[in-house]
């Protein structure tokens, strides 16, 4: 089983910040699994943040598991945090990814870019979920212009239906 270290974080590049973080909390030359690691952020009661968890799931592929990505959302990332992590990480790329972000209400324009860039957001579901959080007149205009599945009479008819600002 891979373990996180300290020479782990250096060999990803991660920023001074994190390293020193890592160094005063967790020590130089310890390795821990991803449950080790989280059972000792939690007796320590350390601030992690949300985007410290994102990163190493973004950039750790032993961290890739159901387990960091339950600590992360216990963590109340942002819907930004939440949209970025789907965005970059090809692990957190799931439907049950597209939920959590759904239940924390996040701005239409997070929305926005899932649909446009990644085909698995790219459903009747989503297009309908979107609409129901109000997005404005200009973006769905950028929706339909960078997303050819929302091309689509329907979707220009809905942007019609809306206010011009």
């Amino acid at each position: 089983m891979n373990k996180l270290s300290l020479r782990v974080l250096r060999e990803l590049k991660a920023c001074r910040g994190a390293l020193t973080f890592f160094e005063k909390n967790f020590g130089s030359e310890t390795e821990y699994t991803v449950t080790e690691l989280i059972e000792k952020a939690k007796s320590l009661k350390l601030g992690i943040s949300a985007e410290y968890v994102s990163w190493l799931l973004r950039n750790c592929e032993f961290c890739q598991t159901e387990e960091l990505v339950n600590y992360y959302k216990s963590l109340n990332p942002s819907d930004e945090n939440v949209s970025w992590l789907i965005e970059r990480c090809e692990f957190c790329q799931t439907e049950e990814m597209l939920e959590y972000l759904k239940s924390i209400n996040p701005h239409f324009e997070k929305v926005t870019w899932l649909i446009i860039e990644f085909e698995f957001c790219q459903t009747e579901e989503m297009l309908n979920y979107y609409k129901s959080l109000n997005p404005d007149y200009e973006d769905v205009s950028c929706l339909i212009r960078y997303c050819e599945f929302c091309q689509t009479e329907e979707m220009k008819e809905y942007r019609d239906s809306l206010k011009k600002d």
